[in-house]
């Protein structure tokens, strides 16, 4: 094999490359196997995370429920468009709402979601990553 083709096609056999099995896998690295199941479920996630206004959104609700209205005065932000972020937190299935006379009252559905946004708080938290994992 040419040095140039090495470089191309890395395996785990070869020195310097990214995959690592057994012990010496960092801690906090989620197995493939383990998440080839969920993958479809954890992608939605991320992709619904992955949109500035439904992040602050899945943020302003980890401190509890919000109504519509209070969450347009936070985000400084339309009814139509809060209302369609809601929408589309509420398909993923990670909030839920609730009426309470005229107002709709929304939370996060789980306490993982909220686990969630305290590790993306706490990655951004001195002006996010600097650089990226070894």
């Amino acid at each position: 094999m040419t040095a140039q083709h090495a470089a191309q096609n890395p395996t785990k056999d070869q020195p310097g490359t990214h995959r690592s099995e057994g012990p010496e896998r960092r801690a906090g690295q989620g197995s493939p196997e383990r998440l080839m199941s969920r993958a479809t479920s954890a992608a939605a996630l991320l992709k619904a995370l992955g949109h500035e206004k439904r992040l602050l959104i899945l943020c302003h609700l980890a401190g509890g429920e919000m109504t519509v209205a209070e969450l347009e005065e936070v985000l400084e932000l339309r009814q139509a468009i809060v209302s369609q972020h809601l929408t589309r937190l509420r398909l993923e299935g990670l909030v839920v709402a609730r009426r309470s006379g005229k107002a709709n009252c929304y939370r996060l559905t789980d306490a993982r979601t909220a686990e969630l946004l305290d590790c993306v708080e706490a990655l951004f938290r001195d002006g996010g990553p600097s650089s990226t994992p070894e």
